[in-house]
C-alpha cells in the first residue's frame, strides 16, 4: 500500500526443494537402452532452469543414446537455485550381433562348441534304433547276423540288435556295449558338420554351449555386424547405418556424447581366409 491507499497484492512462493526430472526407460539407476529426460514447466512449481548430465547442458526430451558400462551423473538446478542430483549407469549392448566361435559343430538342427560334444549329442538319438534282447543259448538264431568284430565275443547273455556298421538298412548282433556304441558313434558322425564363423547361418545352439566365446571381450567376430543406437566411428569415420560387413579388421569407437565411450574391433570374414 503507497501513501494514496492505493493496494497491490503480490504472492511470492518460497520454495526449498527442487522438482526431480521424469528418467524415462531408467529402473533403480540403471537402464538397458536409451534414455531421455522430462520435466514440468509450470511457473509456481519453480520450474527447471538447467539439467546437465556429466557437466554437459541437457535439452529436454532429448535422447541419450548409452553406452555400456557408461555412468550418467545428472545435475538440476530450478529458478529458485535449488539443486538436485541424479546417477545412473547403463548395461545397454552396443553391438547386437554376438560373435561366434572360429569353428563350431552342428547336426541335427543344433550348434556345439565342441565335437565331443555334437558326437554325445548325436550319439545319444542312435539309442531309439538300438534293442537289447537276451540269448538263453546254447544255440544261436541262425536268422540274426553277427556283427563281425564283436562275434568272437558271443555268448549266451545280453546282446543288443543295431546297425551293421557297413549298411543302416540291416540289423545285427552286438555283444558288448563298447563295441555297439563304437558303431552308433560311426555313425552319428556322419551327420556332424564342420563349421566355420564365416559359413552359414548359426544353427540354435544347444543347451548349454557357448557359441559365442568372445561375447566378454571387446573383439566382435562376425561375417556382419548388427550396431545398437549411438554415434559410431568406424576407422575413424562417423558411420550411420545399423549394419556393417566390410571384410577386414576395424577400429570402432561408439560415444554418447556424454562423455562415455565403447571401444571394440569388428573382424569381418565373408569368405575362407
Amino acid at each position: 500500500q503507497d501513501n494514496a491507499g492505493n493496494v497491490t497484492e503480490k504472492t511470492y512462493y518460497i520454495d526449498r526443494t527442487v522438482q526431480k526430472p521424469t528418467f524415462h526407460n531408467v529402473t533403480a539407476n540403471t537402464t538397458n537402452g536409451d534414455v531421455y529426460i522430462t520435466w514440468e514447466d509450470i511457473e509456481t512449481d519453480a520450474p527447471l532452469e538447467y539439467v546437465s548430465v556429466n557437466g554437459i547442458e541437457y535439452t529436454k526430451g532429448s535422447i541419450i543414446y548409452t553406452i555400456y558400462n557408461g555412468q550418467y551423473q545428472v545435475y538440476f538446478r530450478d529458478i529458485c537455485s535449488n539443486e538436485g542430483y541424479y546417477s545412473f549407469t547403463s548395461t545397454k549392448k552396443n553391438i547386437l550381433t554376438e560373435t561366434v566361435n572360429k569353428l563350431r559343430y552342428e547336426t541335427n538342427g543344433y550348434s556345439f562348441e565342441t565335437y565331443a560334444h555334437a558326437l554325445n549329442y548325436r550319439t545319444s538319438l542312435e539309442e531309439e534304433f538300438v534293442e537289447i534282447h537276451t540269448w538263453i543259448g546254447p544255440d544261436w538264431d541262425e536268422g540274426i547276423q553277427m556283427d563281425y568284430v564283436d562275434s568272437i565275443n558271443a555268448k549266451a547273455g545280453t546282446y543288443y540288435l543295431y546297425k551293421s556298421a557297413d549298411n543302416p538298412n540291416i540289423k545285427v548282433a552286438y555283444f558288448t556295449e563298447s563295441r555297439v556304441i563304437e558303431v552308433m558313434q560311426g555313425y552319428a558322425a556322419k551327420d556332424i558338420e564342420e563349421k566355420w564363423y564365416w559359413e552359414t547361418d548359426i544353427a540354435t545352439p544347444y543347451a548349454g554351449e557357448n557359441i559365442y566365446s568372445f561375447a566378454n571381450s571387446q573383439t566382435v567376430m562376425a561375417r556382419e555386424i548388427e550396431l545398437n543406437t549411438g554415434i559410431i566411428y568406424i576407422d575413424g569415420e562417423l558411420y550411420e547405418g545399423n549394419t556393417y560387413s566390410t571384410p577386414g579388421t576395424h577400429s570402432v569407437v561408439i560415444q554418447d556424447g556424454y562423455t562415455n565411450t565403447f571401444n571394440c574391433t569388428f573382424v569381418i570374414q565373408d569368405r575362407a581366409p
